[in-house]
């Protein structure tokens, strides 16, 4: 499945965004922390020195903005949050 592809584009981010700003993974995860991490896997350079920013970890990115994004959604989805 080309899921990298999936999250790299602007309809999916968008959800992506609202969903890592979300009550609900306010619940579960520092907001700070996932946003860095979408950041790093769209090419954004975080504001600070983040060590998920090294270019050698940026390949397996997507892997950890996906499950992050999914859990959210399944916690939305059947939790209602």
């Amino acid at each position: 499945m080309p899921v990298r592809a999936w999250l790299s584009d602007d309809a999916v981010n968008a959800d992506i965004k609202r969903a890592f700003a979300s009550e609900a993974a306010a619940k579960f995860f520092d907001v700070d922390e996932i946003g860095a991490l979408l950041d790093a896997f769209l090419g954004v350079k975080p504001r600070v020195s983040h060590p998920i920013w090294f270019p050698r970890h940026q390949a397996l990115l997507w892997r950890h903005v996906w499950t992050i994004y999914i859990f959210i959604r399944w916690y939305e989805l059947f939790f209602g949050a």
